[in-house]
């Protein structure tokens, strides 16, 4: 399941950025200057030069994620993609290891259909919108914890998914 969504997926590594990546990812001041207090304070569209005003969205682990971009590659987009992509085959890998004991077939075809399917083109082909997996691979996380009755565990990546995106509050 990985494989077939990485060579899928490889061809993202090759485009530009898009859309909101210029304004949260080469716009945004706290990521451009290294300011990893900022971007762990700031909402995401608060100090982006072209933004005005005040936004409902604060993901401060996206943010961060968008600053070590930057500190390992000057922000450059194949980087960008790559790191999304990295999420996009980990969250395959993670309802792969959820779905195990339902039989080969099962995880592999569910674990593709994840990793493949058309809703996740804009979260992997577009770096802003990183959160989407963000969230989702910490929420697998927690329900892979919850199984295992780590409760520590669930509640550190409930807390990285809401840090990742809202949607994340829905975790136990």
């Amino acid at each position: 399941a990985g494989l077939v969504t990485l060579l899928v997926w490889l061809p993202v590594l090759e485009s530009g950025f898009v859309w909101d990546d210029f304004g949260v990812v080469l716009g945004k001041r706290s990521v451009q200057e290294l300011d990893w207090v900022a971007m762990a304070r700031l909402g995401l569209w608060e100090d982006v030069a072209a933004f005005s005003g005040s936004t409902p969205y604060y993901r401060p682990l996206v943010a961060l994620s968008f600053g070590l971009d930057h500190a390992l590659t000057g922000g450059a987009a194949w980087f960008a993609h790559a790191h999304s992509l990295a999420w996009n085959l980990t969250n395959v890998g993670l309802v792969a290891w959820l779905l195990r004991k339902s039989g080969g077939v099962v995880a592999v075809g569910v674990a593709s259909l994840v990793g493949l399917h058309p809703s996740l083109v804009e979260a992997t082909a577009f770096a802003a919108a990183r959160n989407d997996l963000m969230v989702t691979t910490f929420s697998l996380l927690a329900l892979i914890a919850a199984q295992r009755k780590m409760w520590f565990t669930v509640a550190l990546c409930a807390l990285l998914a809401m840090a990742s995106k809202e949607t994340g509050i829905i975790l136990p």
